[in-house]
């Protein structure tokens, strides 16, 4: 991997370089306001998440945890660009107004604070992912996330869930790991008469 490529993996996941102190969190950070579609897109996705085929819960690790990220990500212009939206988007087309939607919302709700997000299952818990890093992002993701999260099997940062003008449709996308290179996942959901969210369409993407 290339020191560009470390130092923007790094600058992503918020993990301090080799030469680099941790740095210290305000004690007080805004808290996340999730409307309760909020909290039902999120849920159905992590669902989706943990039994999709092409996820990191493989055979034998279905009941481990996935751990979100107690704050929501600030905003990755390079990771919400159409143009990077589109291209891993190999078996679903993701509308442009969705795109716009959870660019607008990453700017407008970026570094909240998720404590208040209620799973709907026990295997999903809301932690501090950052506790366990104290050097480079290979380090972390090989060697102190399994440490610091043992019956983890893998944890999420996410941007909050985004929504079409008429509020049928929705649109919800995080990066994963641990990976060596990185990974992203984008949900298209859609909601029927009945007011119930269903996910009609999911993406996973591991990065090279």
């Amino acid at each position: 991997m290339s020191t560009m490529t470390l130092i923007a993996l790094w600058a992503f996941l918020g993990v301090p370089g080799p030469a680099t102190a941790p740095s210290t969190r305000p004690a007080t950070q805004p808290a996340a306001e999730l409307s309760a579609d909020d909290e039902r897109v999120i849920n159905l996705c992590l669902a989706e998440f943990r039994r999709h085929e092409h996820g990191p819960f493989r055979e034998g690790e279905r009941d481990k945890l996935l751990i979100v990220h107690r704050q929501t990500n600030e905003v990755r212009n390079w990771y919400l660009k159409q143009d990077q939206i589109e291209a891993e988007s190999r078996t679903i087309t993701v509308p442009r107004a969705l795109i716009d939607a959870v660019n607008a919302r990453a700017v407008r709700d970026q570094k909240l604070v998720l404590d208040g997000f209620a799973p709907d299952d026990a295997r999903v818990v809301v932690d501090d992912v950052d506790r366990a890093s104290t050097r480079g992002p290979l380090d972390f993701e090989i060697i102190e996330f399994p440490k610091a999260f043992p019956g983890a099997c893998a944890y999420v940062r996410i941007w909050l869930p985004a929504y079409s003008e008429d509020g049928k449709q929705a649109i919800f996308r995080f990066f994963f790991g641990p990976t060596a290179h990185g990974a992203s996942a984008t949900f298209l959901l859609r909601k029927n008469a009945a007011g119930q969210w269903r996910v009609v369409a999911t993406q996973i993407s591991y990065y090279a």
